[in-house]
């Protein structure tokens, strides 16, 4: 007999769902009553329930395409029933809500206060001690130099990230343990003459910063180690924010010239968006450093050959397999020879030097900013006021809960599903979380 034969027969799809023990219910009342109408034509008992069986033919399988068939109607009258409930229960929960406006804005407002402070403190936190700079290629083998020195002479010992610029050429010269080196510097510069005259704050970088770090200009180049010297005609790279102020983002940029200091720089490129090197100040322009720190110190300043200038930090990438520590104590070593060099008093086996590649994010670094400090502390505060927040939240809802015992009482008189009656409590809660979120 066919399959759809057999599902008209015994309209399994409109009875609830019971199971195989139902379909065999309905296979042995068929099969039955096949037994007695061949019985009534004059066969015999025996013959007629094999004829009834041969007739049938294979009822394992009909047994199970039924089973499915029920399976799969219910379950798709469940669904239909349960977004027809579900629909119900939304309108319901709107509607609960607009009759008691004074619970539904003061828990909205609660939560929005707790929710709102602890996201705009995971935002700072993100931005200070997680998300690492924009544009920066693999990040994780970017790191900054922080050295210390300590002496018994002195009285403690002294951890900065800022070394001389003779002390970052021994670096790039002979380091073995890192890719490559560079050194920058990020301070105020005066922009413009007269009454457009204001301040920029400016990176001298050297030519290598930018390929250390692997970005890319959004217009433009990036300048080469032959600009990078001494001499050479100044060239500046703009950001895209000085791009857009001072130029309306016009590909004619490129030529132009700023005032910066004491002379004028030609533009030759445009930074990407976003990019502010590995700290997170913006920054308006990117000078090369041997061309910049003329300005900085003045023309007849020592600084490329004096150590006493500390001013520059340096940032280094490391080999994808490098050990930070054997790189470190080869960062030590050269940092010591240097100063050596430059005042023999320093060779003496109680001046003691080390070093660290620290990450590149600074506030993780060995000396976490203020701000960082700040910002971590402030975070905590805001997770205290979202507790307590919640558990505002939870006493008027504890108190709205005590209000509504007759109502609830009733629903459930009217016979009302205690797994619906729950979803509906929930669904409101949710509602005003969403909302308050």
């Amino acid at each position: 007999m066919p399959i759809g034969g057999l599902s008209r027969l015994f309209q399994l799809v409109v009875r609830p769902f019971r199971g195989g023990a139902a379909v065999d219910e309905e296979i042995r009342f068929h099969l039955e009553q096949q037994v007695r109408d061949l019985v009534e034509a004059g066969w015999t008992g025996e013959a007629a329930r094999r004829e009834a069986g041969r007739r049938f033919g294979d009822a394992d399988r009909y047994r199970e395409a039924l089973v499915t068939i029920d399976r799969a109607t219910m379950t798709r009258r469940g669904r239909q029933e349960w977004v027809a409930d579900f629909g119900q229960d939304l309108r319901l929960t709107a509607r609960l809500l607009g009759r008691s406006p004074g619970f539904t804005v003061a828990v909205i407002l609660t939560l929005g206060l707790g929710v709102g402070a602890n996201a705009t403190m995971f935002g700072l936190v993100d931005r200070l001690l997680f998300k690492p700079p924009a544009h920066v290629a693999e990040p994780d083998r970017v790191a900054r130099l922080v050295v210390t020195e300590s002496s018994p002479d002195w009285t403690g010992p002294s951890t900065n990230t800022s070394v001389s610029y003779p002390a970052y050429q021994a670096q790039r010269r002979d380091a073995k343990g890192v890719e490559r080196v560079a050194a920058f510097y990020t301070g105020w510069m005066p922009y413009d003459r007269g009454e457009n005259a204001r301040q920029l704050r400016v990176t001298l970088a050297a030519a290598g910063f930018f390929p250390l770090l692997g970005v890319t200009p959004m217009l433009g180049r990036f300048y080469s180690d032959d600009q990078d010297q001494a001499g050479r005609p100044p060239v500046a790279v703009i950001s895209a924010r000085l791009w857009r102020r001072e130029f309306g983002q016009g590909r004619d940029v490129l030529g132009k010239t700023l005032f910066l200091g004491r002379r004028l720089y030609s533009v030759i490129g445009v930074a990407p968006l976003g990019f502010t090197g590995i700290d997170l100040d913006a920054v308006d322009a990117w000078l090369p450093l041997d061309v910049g720190g003329s300005d900085i110190w003045g023309a007849s300043a020592d600084w490329r050959t004096q150590d006493g200038f500390q001013w520059i930090s340096l940032v280094a990438r490391l080999p994808a397999t490098a050990d930070r520590s054997v790189a470190a104590a080869e960062a030590a070593q050269l940092y010591r020879r240097v100063k050596v060099l430059a005042d023999p008093s320093y060779d003496k086996a109680s001046y003691r030097v080390t070093a660290a590649y620290a990450p590149v994010i600074a506030a993780r670094g060995a000396a976490p900013s203020q701000s960082a400090i700040i910002a971590a502390l402030l975070a905590g505060v805001s997770l205290l006021v979202l507790l307590i927040a919640c558990a505002n939240v939870a006493n008027l809802f504890l108190a709205r809960g005590v209000s509504r015992r007759r109502e609830i009482a009733v629903r459930l008189a009217l016979g009302i599903r205690r797994g619906r009656l729950v979803r509906m409590l929930v669904l409101e809660s949710a509602a005003l979380c969403l909302v308050g979120a």
